[in-house]
């Protein structure tokens, strides 16, 4: 009940100080129902009135954000419309959730596009009719404001509804991906998934998620080599490196693990022999690939001259 789902229609898309927000929607819960609110602005007389209500008497009873695409665009032009009234925003110091930044980071490498519209239609189902496009919805605006015509302006109050209603079914989504990653069937998303549980370091979503890829494949040993390093991060040394010797067989990962391998022989056991026979063993691995040409990417060369780097200093060890 404390969110609030918010997004603008405005008179431009590139923002600045002479871009007018004259459709402000919102969006919250309430006894297990969406509430959806609505405010338009049907001249460039009313904003103070406006941003004064809100302030006073719709505002107070939230403290979080959450918008698509409004980090970037809706929450700054609204909060610049409210200094030019001489009013500081009650939201400026709230936590902001942009849900299109998750949504990247789930499915950019699904769709051709994150824009709402795509993920309506590919995640949430939803396919909307005669919807008003968003390049036109700024001169719609200036048509009504010169004649007084109000057919558009029912398609964008409709269009702002619809994107309020979206915002709150994709929260609820992305709750069930969290709880449920593996019912995820678009196996980029999963494995990008697995990437964003690494970073937020939560081993349950990533060792779910690895369950979901056939063993030996590329993705399979990517969540296996995420999960490594999770282990390595929290000292769990016998279980990362019995992931590291499994992927050190295989063919897309095996750098990576003879890598992780070898430091972890190096520093941590302090075992300089072992740790040479695994960057020789690397370095043969790596001089078959270039020689063959199977991969002369930078990555690739860069990692022969950290073998190298490596190889040179455990010998002065052992010397």
């Amino acid at each position: 009940s404390s969110v609030l789902f918010f997004d603008l229609e405005t008179t431009g898309l590139a923002g600045g100080t002479g871009t007018f927000p004259f459709l402000l929607g919102f969006g919250w819960f309430e006894k297990n129902s969406l509430v959806v609110r609505q405010y338009f602005l049907p001249d460039y007389g009313r904003e103070y009135a406006l941003f004064n209500h809100l302030q006073e008497k719709f505002f107070p009873r939230f403290e979080r954000l959450v918008s698509y695409n409004g980090k970037s665009y809706d929450f700054p032009l609204l909060k610049n419309r409210f200094i030019l009234n001489r009013l500081h925003p009650l939201f400026d110091k709230w936590p902001h959730i942009d849900l299109l930044h998750v949504v990247r980071r789930i499915w950019k490498a699904s769709f051709y596009s994150c824009d709402l519209g795509t993920i309506e239609a590919n995640v949430l189902a939803h396919y909307r009719q005669n919807d008003i496009p968003g390049y036109y919805i700024p001169q719609a605006y200036f048509n009504f404001i010169r004649t007084g015509v109000v057919h558009d302006m029912i398609r964008i109050i409709e269009h702002n509804y619809r994107d309020i209603v979206s915002l709150a079914e994709l929260l609820f989504v992305l709750e069930d991906v969290e709880r449920q990653p593996e019912k995820l069937s678009d196996k980029n998303a999963r494995l990008n998934l697995a990437r964003l549980a690494l970073e937020q370091q939560n081993d349950r979503v990533l060792s779910r998620l690895v369950e979901t890829f056939e063993p030996q494949t590329n993705e399979y040993n990517q969540s296996r080599f995420w999960m490594s390093l999770l282990h390595k991060k929290r000292k769990n040394w016998q279980e990362a490196e019995a992931i590291w010797r499994e992927l050190a067989e295989s063919t897309a990962f095996n750098i990576n693990a003879l890598e992780e391998m070898a430091k972890y022989n190096e520093h941590i056991q302090q075992d300089f022999r072992r740790a040479l026979q695994i960057t020789e063993r690397a370095l043969h691995s790596l001089s078959m690939l270039l020689e063959l040409e199977y991969d002369t990417t930078p990555s690739l060369l860069e990692f022969k001259k950290k073998f190298e780097h490596r190889h040179k200093r455990l010998k002065r060890k052992l010397a």
